[in-house]
């Protein structure tokens, strides 16, 4: 992300982290009784991360194209938001046409492996939306297996997102962790 970021911006981060927190929060929560269908147990827990990504890409485009992108109709006046795939699907577009609104995802040089990684996690997210209308709406969740691994992803991706701006004095993020608690 930017070195200066929308007060916007921000708010829709903190929500995706949130939605993340609370999400990773309910993967260790115990069975309180026995169910038919154990996968409705992440049925909320998919919705949050589904939920997390859809914050986190409308964070990405709002930085990019300002708040009116996060509207149906691109109008703060119709008070519509647009749904996650959507969000997705416009951020994809935006970095599959070499939007310059956008180039403050990757480094300046070089940056065609970062763009299709950042695409590679928006495929995944376009997913995730069905899964989380479905974890949300529908109380159809998945194994716990695809939920900490699509909690796994997420956190990649946001990884990703801020990596430009992450890695400082020769030193990446894995780096400064290891020598933080180590």
């Amino acid at each position: 992300m930017p070195k200066f970021m929308k007060d916007r911006a921000i708010e829709l981060i903190d929500g995706g982290i949130e939605s993340y927190l609370l999400g990773l929060y309910g993967l260790t929560l115990p069975f309180v009784k026995r169910k038919k269908n154990s996968e409705s147990k992440y049925a909320p827990v998919i919705g949050l991360f589904g939920t997390c990504a859809e914050l986190i890409t409308k964070a990405c485009l709002v930085q990019a194209f300002g708040i009116s992108v996060m509207y149906k109709k691109n109008d703060r006046n119709h008070k519509v938001y647009k749904n996650g795939t959507e969000c997705v699907e416009k951020l994809k577009k935006a970095i599959d046409t070499d939007d310059q609104a956008v180039s403050f995802l990757w480094e300046k040089e070089n940056h065609t492996e970062r763009k299709d990684e950042i695409l590679g996690y928006l495929n995944k997210f376009r997913l995730l939306q069905d899964m989380r209308a479905n974890g949300l709406h529908a109380g159809k969740g998945c194994s716990r297996d695809i939920a900490v691994v699509t909690a796994n992803e997420i956190g990649e991706f946001s990884f990703q997102v801020q990596a430009p701006r992450r890695s400082y004095a020769g030193m990446t993020h894995q780096t400064s962790v290891r020598r933080k608690y180590n």
